[in-house]
């Protein structure tokens, strides 16, 4: 209430100039203590020795250790696809020996329908 008697016609609970002031001031001294966390961090950083990168091995004519990267891995993939689909679909020995063979795959899900009864041999 005013002086008057009458409410006035503004918001009467403002914010707090201290805490604006205070805020400001955080503001500021956690902005400082991030610059100064940060050039003492980069002052550590260089005064480390400097680690030679894994690629200047190459640039040396050294190859990296082993595993490697595959330089081709669509051509192998295609490789490795041809050469299951192969086993896959002929007729082979497994262990002569023992007398396993391996047949195609399509004629082995045959002879499996035809145990079945589901179709002929």
């Amino acid at each position: 209430m005013s002086v008057s008697g009458k409410a006035p016609a503004y918001e009467t609970r403002d914010v707090r100039p201290g805490a604006l002031v205070g805020l400001a001031l955080a503001f500021f001294v956690l902005l400082a203590g991030a610059a100064l966390f940060t050039f003492e961090l980069w002052g550590a950083l260089r005064s480390r020795p400097r680690v030679e990168s894994p690629l200047a091995e190459l640039r040396k004519g050294r190859l990296p250790p082993e595993p490697r990267l595959q330089p081709e891995p669509i051509r192998d993939l295609e490789e490795l696809r041809r050469a299951e689909d192969e086993l896959l679909g002929t007729y082979g020995w497994v262990d002569r020996e023992r007398g396993i063979v391996r047949i195609p795959v399509e004629r082995a899900m045959e002879l499996v329908l035809a145990e079945k009864g589901g179709g002929p041999p």
